[in-house]
């Protein structure tokens, strides 16, 4: 049974990322502090995390389908004709990005702030 409550919040995060996103991406990235970098990663991992909550709803909905994987939800869609073959790669570099963030992040704020690096941004 669908749940229209449920359907929505995805969309709500989503937005409520992406606008966080895109203050920090008007920002000098020299500027940015250990806050802003974590903030970064939080506001991407929500993103994510809940585009692939979706795609294992949308999957559970349409196909009567459980599965356990992030991955699984997409080769189902990919599989069924909803996501051509580009579509499934680029969500799937989207969905093994996810936890990139945090290693970037980890590794940052545990070197000292004279070797930290150049570019803050490469690092997200």
């Amino acid at each position: 049974m669908r749940d229209i409550a449920y359907e929505q919040a995805p969309m709500r995060h989503r937005r409520k990322m992406l606008r966080i996103l895109d203050d920090y991406s008007q920002e000098n990235a020299d500027s940015w502090t250990e806050r802003d970098f974590l903030a970064i990663q939080r506001a991407l991992q929500v993103f994510i995390e809940s585009f692939i909550g979706m795609a294992r709803y949308f999957v559970e909905q349409k196909y009567q389908l459980s599965v356990s994987q992030s991955r699984e939800a997409l080769d189902e869609l990919k599989s069924r004709g909803v996501l051509t073959s580009e579509q499934h790669g680029e969500l799937m570099k989207i969905i093994d990005f996810r936890n990139v963030p945090y290693w970037s992040t980890t590794i940052w704020t545990s070197t000292t702030a004279s070797s930290k690096p150049s570019s803050p941004k490469s690092s997200i």
